[in-house]
């Protein structure tokens, strides 16, 4: 994400690496540069891949005048395409500059890492008035308890917090498994 000073057209070549919705409609010689560096490296310009007012696309101005240029852009690797959902300036914000900020919104889903995580069932231990099986509940909780302090009775004094933790830790989820 930068200020390349590149202004994107609508021709053919630069198609295969950037949007269509651009405020030029002949590329520069910055954005041709930038097109070749996108593609070379498997990228994708982004930041006129989405349709908005034009107001929303321009991110300079020429200070003393209104035209307004097209020349910060958002480039991104062809794999991570669909995180980006939007990009777009936004004139109102003050930053003293003569560009605008540029807004993009990213949707990053992140893998599971092939760890699944245990679900416990702690409605048997409540201990709530309005529940029907408030007997039966007691005795799971008390149960619990009881393999919890059998398995901590055996520990000595403290040597290590980070070695202590692992054992409470472990101490927990073999009871909580029982």
């Amino acid at each position: 994400m930068g200020d390349f000073n590149a202004k994107i057209g609508r021709e053919k070549f630069i198609a295969t690496v950037a949007g269509k919705y651009t405020l030029r409609e002949v590329t520069s010689e910055n954005g041709k540069r930038l097109g070749q560096l996108a593609a070379r490296h498997n990228m994708i310009i982004k930041s006129n891949c989405f349709e908005h007012k034009r107001i929303h696309e321009g991110t300079w101005m020429c200070p003393g005048t209104s035209v307004v240029n097209q020349t910060d852009h958002v480039v991104i690797n062809k794999r991570h395409t669909s995180s980006l959902t939007d990009v777009k300036s936004c004139r109102g914000s003050s930053c003293d500059s003569d560009h605008f900020l540029v807004k993009v919104t990213l949707r990053e889903r992140l893998k599971n890492q092939g760890k699944k995580r245990m679900r416990w069932n702690t409605d048997k231990m409540k201990n709530e008035e309005r529940n029907t099986d408030k007997m039966k509940n007691e005795k799971h909780l008390n149960l619990y308890q009881q393999k919890i302090n059998e398995k901590l009775e055996g520990t000595d004094e403290i040597q290590n917090v980070q070695i202590e933790w692992n054992k409470v830790n472990s101490v927990i989820v073999e009871a909580a498994k029982e």
